[in-house]
């Protein structure tokens, strides 16, 4: 018996428990079957949709490469350099927006940063949770979030002008998670 995770390279399965029934293949409440080959093949989609979304941020094509990398970040998947790559993206978007007083879209940016950072960690918990067998502490992987304070401090900037209570609220609550 083993187990196969939750968002297990790119996430589509739930962490449930399994048998090996010939070799190579695990059966998952007898009506779904991945098999060794189907993991492989899941690893190299994701690695090149990563490979080609730099290839279009090298090129200066922005917006095709935070459509490769979101295809990355949802379903969730404990790739967190997907994330990584396509946070530093909205970030320097970010900073133009504030400049230019597009306040609501750094609002929104912001927004889908924060759950797609979240959602990463709990498929990393449940992930590496499922492999040691146990459960982890729900703050395992804070070191490992992508999520940068000048990130909240720009969706603060922009909530305040906006007079956006609930985003305020919000900027309020994930500076502490930096004040540790």
């Amino acid at each position: 018996m083993g187990y196969i995770s939750d968002y297990f390279f790119g996430g589509k399965k739930t962490a449930k428990k399994t048998q090996t029934v010939s070799g190579d293949v695990a059966v998952l409440d007898e009506d779904v079957v991945t098999s060794e080959s189907e993991i492989q093949e899941n690893v190299v989609v994701e690695l090149d949709n990563y490979s080609r979304a730099m290839h279009e941020k090298k090129n200066g094509n922005l917006e095709q490469a935070i459509l490769l990398l979101e295809k990355s970040c949802a379903p969730p998947s404990i790739y967190k350099v997907h994330y990584r790559e396509l946070f530093k993206i909205w970030r320097q978007m970010n900073k133009e927006d504030l400049k230019s007083k597009n306040y609501h879209t750094v609002i929104r940016r912001v927004k889908t940063m924060v759950r797609y950072d979240d959602e990463m960690i709990d498929a990393m918990l449940k992930h590496w949770g499922a492999q040691q067998t146990k459960s982890l502490d729900v703050t395992h992987y804070d070191k490992d979030r992508n999520l940068k304070i000048s990130d909240v401090k720009a969706l603060q900037k922009a909530a305040s002008v906006l007079k956006d209570s609930d985003a305020e609220r919000l900027a309020e609550g994930l500076l502490l998670r930096f004040e540790k």
